[in-house]
């Protein structure tokens, strides 16, 4: 696949050689898994797009080129919504800028409403002892962004102080972090049911 191609161009390609030529998947493999030049975005895309369904849904590569381009982004865009909305983590898969405005969209959304579901646990003890776990975070696509950003990827126990400046980089998404508190071992005993 030469550079300077979009995405959706890659997508046509990959269509007209794999999908509808018919070509085995040891061939498959052989070409484009081990090759260090394969489109990343691409192979991301092809893991939550099923071929099968894709060929069933686009159909022949005949006649008019625009409407194989329609019904092909169509169908890949329903799929990698789907796919996207069964695993979420796979969105960590994409760069940045996949060069197609409507992926890229559907990647915000999601990557966003992953960052919505994170916790960050309190730990330790009080004052100065306490420590914010912000491994969940670490691990989303927006939250790694911001955690760089800040100059604290590496880190995954954070103090008050820097657990403040994530939440205001957090308030400027318009987003508001739930923190859990662990409970302690005395309080995990008394909160069991006796009745």
């Amino acid at each position: 696949m030469s550079e300077g191609r979009t995405l959706v161009d890659k997508l046509v390609a990959y269509y007209d050689y794999y999908i509808s030529d018919g070509v085995s998947e040891e061939e498959y493999e052989h070409e484009y898994d081990y090759d260090d030049n394969y489109d990343p975005d691409l192979r991301a895309l092809a893991e939550l797009v099923h071929e099968g369904k894709t060929k069933k849904e686009v159909g022949e590569i005949e006649g008019d080129r625009e409407a194989l381009l329609l019904r092909l982004e169509k169908s890949v865009i329903s799929q990698a919504k789907a796919g996207l909305e069964a695993d979420p983590k796979a969105n960590r898969n994409f760069s940045d800028k996949t060069g197609w405005k409507v992926l890229d969209q559907l990647l915000a959304v999601v990557r966003l409403k992953e960052l919505t579901q994170v916790r960050i646990t309190q730990r330790g003890g009080r004052g100065k002892g306490l420590r914010f776990d912000v491994t969940e975070l670490a691990a989303t696509y927006f939250g790694k962004k911001i955690l760089s950003g800040l100059d604290m990827q590496r880190r995954r126990s954070l103090n008050r102080d820097e657990l403040d400046q994530v939440r205001a980089a957090c308030a400027k998404l318009k987003l508001t972090l739930p923190e859990v508190v662990d409970p302690t071992t005395t309080e995990k005993f008394f909160a069991t049911d006796d009745g």
